[in-house]
């Protein structure tokens, strides 16, 4: 398996102890969880809006990663799940994270 060295959301089939079995890209294989973040998953999605500014839609669930997107103040999203500072969001045909601090209450 190819060595990956940015950031990336990837789908954890099982979490051990000390490692996970993990699935990226068609490939299945194992990571030291050291170097994941693992981030729940809602149960079900849920809507959302773009709180008192315009929020910048993410690739990662980090400030520096690429923004793909300025999502309107207002603009209706769909809330896929959400972590402690961060939310996976689907709007406008985009899928990616935007900061909870953006987000109306």
């Amino acid at each position: 398996m190819r060595k990956l060295t940015k950031l990336l959301v990837v789908l954890v089939i099982e979490q051990g102890k000390s490692w996970s079995k993990l699935w990226y890209d068609g490939h299945v294989g194992y990571v030291q969880n050291k170097y994941l973040q693992f981030i729940p998953m809602a149960d079900a999605a849920t809507d959302a809006a773009v709180g008192g500014k315009n929020a910048p839609l993410h690739l990662g669930t980090h400030r520096d990663t690429r923004v793909v997107k300025q999502v309107k103040k207002g603009t209706p999203i769909e809330k896929l799940w959400q972590g402690e500072t961060w939310a996976g969001v689907a709007v406008d045909g985009y899928r990616g994270y935007i900061q909870l601090k953006y987000l109306a209450e």
